[in-house]
């Protein structure tokens, strides 16, 4: 008996962490855009976040996301990095292409969203709202769970292999 309610407690819990952590799988769709692997990144200080996510168009015409916003920040923005001697900085985008049967990964370190002016910070476990704006296909609202910084290399390499796969 003692062996089976450590099995099903082991289980239970098993099930309960994974329940917190989206899988690979599509977190929302809207034409023919679908957002994967989103998450955002349990904010530093309480100013800003930074939010992850990939998209696939299986559509045969590109696409452009063209911002984000939350509920709980003043405003969204696009980033991406470029490199300024021997560091990287973050610089504005006005938008993220997205061609034809690809599938863009935005990710720490290259092209990324920011929520800015944070009425509350989100903590580690929280899931947030995140509103997604396309140009031809609209706005689409996502669930983000908040994840440590020690999940964002293993999260964004996880993208990136759907995303190879995908090709």
């Amino acid at each position: 008996m003692g062996r089976f309610l450590t099995l099903l407690t082991a289980v239970g819990l098993g099930s309960y962490a994974c329940a917190g952590s989206p899988g690979p799988g599509p977190a929302a769709t809207i034409g023919a855009l679908t957002v994967s692997n989103p998450y955002v990144a349990e904010p530093v200080t309480p100013e800003v976040a930074a939010v992850y996510f990939s998209v696939t168009n299986t559509g045969e015409s590109a696409d452009i996301l063209i911002g984000l916003s939350a509920k709980f920040a003043a405003r969204g923005a696009l980033h991406g990095q470029v490199r300024d001697g021997n560091t990287m900085r973050m610089v504005p985008l006005v938008g993220i292409e997205l061609g034809a049967g690809e599938t863009v990964v935005l990710r720490a370190g290259d092209r990324h969203g920011m929520l800015e002016d944070l009425a509350r910070s989100p903590r580690r476990g929280d899931t947030v709202s995140v509103t997604l704006r396309f140009r031809d296909a609209g706005s689409v609202t996502v669930p983000f769970p908040v994840v440590g910084y020690e999940e964002i290399d293993a999260r964004a390499a996880q993208a990136l292999r759907i995303a190879e796969r995908r090709r």
